[in-house]
């Protein structure tokens, strides 16, 4: 059959395939249209008629129970002598021990320390604490305002305002960064340090691809020490197998450059990054053997 004649018999088919396609299209981009101008307008209205709330959506009308939860502790703020910022912190058990004082990482609260709270409270005197910029504390706008000097200082002014002369330091991901640090220039403020999911800053520097995708802005001002530190604190440092964020070799590199022989290290198989809310058991096992000495 000559190529002409099957031209010209399928043009219809063709001709019916182009303009279902187009409909076809035509209702998408129809559809998409009219779906954002609907929540552009529910959008508008919320900015409009509630501007304190902008596009966030309804406003709880009530503190989740969970945060108020007597279990956890009693809530308090503390103003700090150095910067006279206040910090939100939740306490429980004092008089019941040492101090040990929980920080948490980003972008988390106190409530992340909650199975801690409950767990060692019978022997401790616990006390989670909001960074400043976090959660209730006192959040200054200025970037400068969050160096490491000045988070140490904080955590100075913690130790020293809650009338203790040395603490229990437990911390976790960005809180461990700072932890490592203030043991290092605040020794006779640190009993003893559990460590979660964070090594020091020179590790990460000399282990390649350790921060994968991450970038942490505040390690480039200059305070963290990037040459190997040695440490006098008894350290616990716990790290789970499948931490997809930090690289499972910053164990070692951790034990061989910064605290030789004074590091007790544990990876548990199968945890992820946030060992404190996910295997808290096998944590509170590690802590309780590594603290007996301390409660005998």
């Amino acid at each position: 059959m000559p190529e002409l004649v099957v031209t010209a018999l399928l043009a219809p088919s063709r001709l019916s395939l182009k303009l279902l396609r187009a409909f076809m299209w035509s209702l998408v981009f129809s559809a998409a249209l009219v779906a954002a101008a609907v929540y552009g307008c529910i959008a508008l209205t919320n900015v409009l008629c509630r501007p304190r709330r902008g596009c966030c959506g309804r406003r709880r009308r009530a503190t989740p129970a969970c945060l108020s939860d007597p279990s956890l502790g009693e809530h308090g703020f503390l103003t700090l002598k150095s910067s006279l910022l206040r910090l939100h912190y939740v306490s429980a058990g004092q008089g019941n021990g040492p101090l040990m004082l929980f920080l948490h990482g980003f972008p988390e609260n106190w409530f992340s320390w909650r199975y801690q709270l409950r767990e060692f409270q019978s022997r401790f005197h616990v006390v989670a604490v909001d960074l400043r910029g976090y959660g209730p504390s006192d959040a200054p706008q200025e970037v400068d305002c969050y160096t490491t000097d000045l988070l140490m200082a904080d955590i100075q002014d913690i130790i020293l305002g809650l009338g203790y002369s040395k603490c229990i330091l437990v911390a976790h991901d960005w809180g461990a960064l700072l932890a490592w640090n203030f043991s290092i220039y605040y020794p006779s403020l640190v009993e003893r340090m559990v460590v979660v999911s964070g090594a020091p800053m020179s590790v990460y520097q000399g282990v390649s691809g350790s921060l994968g995708h991450w970038d942490v802005p505040v390690c480039r001002d200059g305070n963290f020490p990037l040459e190997p530190q040695e440490l006098a604190t008894p350290t616990l440092l716990l790290w789970g197998e499948k931490d997809t964020y930090f690289e499972l070799g910053l164990v070692g590199a951790t034990g061989s450059r910064f605290v030789p022989g004074r590091l007790e290290a544990h990876i548990l198989p199968g945890a992820g990054h946030w060992i404190p809310q996910s295997n808290p058991q096998e944590m509170h096992q590690y802590m309780w053997a590594f603290l007996q000495d301390l409660l005998d």
